[in-house]
Parts: C-alpha cells; structure tokens; sequence
C-alpha cells in the first residue's frame, strides 16, 4: 500500500491488537500514518517492553488493556475513546476485546484467528487442533463481536497438519499464512470492498484454555495416538502434557515419537 491514496481510504484511524508476533506483522503491512495507536495485553506482561519500543520508533502511542474488573480499566477505555479509532485490527492477541470497545468503532473490528472458524473457538487454537487429531487447521479473518471468534468470515487459507509436527512446527506455518491473509485483504477492508459470511454456529466448537494441569495424560482412557498428539501440542516453551505419578505431577514437553508411546505407557502405567 502507499501512502499517496490514504486519502482515498473508507478507514483512516486504526488500533492495533497483538502480541509480540502479531503487532510486528501488521506495522509491515499497513501504513504507520493511519495507525492512531496499539494495545498490548496486561495478562502477557514479557512482550509489553519491547512492543513498547516498536511503537515508539513507529512514534505510535502504546496502551495496554488491563483485565475488565481493574481499577485501571476505565482510564484505558478513555485514552482508546480519544484515538477515535474507526477500524480496529487484531493479531495473535490474548484478551477478549469487549463490547465497549467495540462499540466505540461500530464494531467494525477484525481478527486473524488460527483455526478453520467456526471449528476451535476460543483460546489456544493450534495446540487444540493437534489435541483433537484433526488433519487440518488454518487461519481465519473475521468480524468481532460479543462472542468468542463467532463474527463473520472475510477470508480463510487451510493447511494440512502434518504427523510429526508440534505446535511450534504448526504455529510457524501459520504465521506465513498470517502475513499472506493481511496483505491481501487489509486494502480491501480499509476501502470498505471486502466480503463477509457468517458463521454456522451448528459447526462450531469451542475451546477452554490449557494450563499446566489441564488436560492429563490417562492411559486407562487414552489411545497411544491421542497421549502422542497431547505430548505434541504441549512441547516447549509450554510447559508440557502431565501424568499423575504416585501423586506428583510429572510434565513432558520434549517431543515423543510415536513409536515411543508404547514403552512410555508400559514404564508409567503402573506408577499411577
């Protein structure tokens, strides 16, 4: 895009949603003279120091959202409501944007989601599309609404999820996609020409989010494909599928063949 038509622009007052991934992505693609600000999330507090030093070579202003219930919260609301933001973009961003917000720019809002929407709502999309065995995820641009990932669908590219990937091998994947989405379809979204379908909500599935204990390896119900695909979704830097052992958790976040899932059922089984 070039700065020459930005007048000729439907949307000339952008936010910017993302984390260290996603805020970078999108400052190469759109224009820094229509971006009026970004937001970093206060529940990711490792990016917030150098996202803070992006926006300040961009010389673009940087708040961070604090969660709804914060005292701070309505000093963010008011700083974003003097931006006049009227399009907001999202990228790789860990909080739920909220209806406020959103109202402030009509809702126009989108999102880069990494699932096939409406399969795999909600958090942590890649490592759940693995969890589940399914043989093929994506990225998904969409409208933002009051729900979680169930606006309207402007674009999606699919990919095929590969036996031996991780979600490191899988994420990675899908960040070309991410860069190929924006790049095509943000000049459409800032001149208003985009289409847009909505979501069958009969098809959707929606995920809570993974924590260190939370979902277990449990060789009593659990196939050797499934404790293979878990132990895959979870590999560093997260910090790993567990197994209950003699009443201690024991984490593994090293990646497991398949092959090896066998003697790894018949070394624990019994110590459970």
């Amino acid at each position: 895009m070039k700065e020459k038509i930005l007048d000729k622009f439907k949307y000339k007052n952008l936010a910017l949603f993302g984390d260290n991934i996603g805020l970078p992505m999108m400052l190469k693609i759109i224009p820094s003279s229509i971006i009026k600000c970004a937001v970093a999330a206060s529940i990711r507090p490792q990016y917030i120091t150098n996202l803070r030093d992006l926006a300040t070579k961009k010389r673009i202003p940087l708040f961070t959202q604090p969660k709804w219930n914060s005292k701070n919260y309505h000093l963010f609301y008011k700083k974003f409501k003097n931006c006049n933001i009227d399009l907001i973009v999202c990228n790789s961003y860990s909080m739920k944007v909220r209806k406020d917000i959103l109202n402030l720019v009509n809702y126009n809002a989108v999102n880069i989601h990494c699932s096939l929407l409406p399969k795999n709502r909600g958090p942590n999309p890649v490592q759940w599309s693995i969890i589940n065995g399914e043989k093929e995820t994506g990225v998904t641009l969409h409208y933002m609404d009051d729900g979680f990932d169930s606006g309207d669908i402007i674009a999606q590219k699919k990919i095929r999820i590969n036996n031996r990937d991780t979600w490191i091998s899988l994420q990675k994947k899908l960040i070309i996609f991410q860069k190929e989405i924006l790049k095509r379809y943000i000049p459409l979204i800032l001149n208003g020409l985009n289409k847009r379908v909505a979501q069958r909500d009969d098809l959707a599935t929606m995920n809570r989010r993974l924590n260190s204990l939370s979902p277990k390896i449990d060789f009593n119900t659990m196939s050797n494909d499934q404790i293979y695909d878990l132990i895959r979704a979870q590999v560093k830097p997260l910090r790993g599928a567990y197994l209950q052992i003699n009443k201690k958790v024991k984490h593994f976040d090293q990646y497991i063949t398949i092959d090896e899932i066998e003697r790894f059922r018949r070394l624990y089984k019994n110590t459970m």
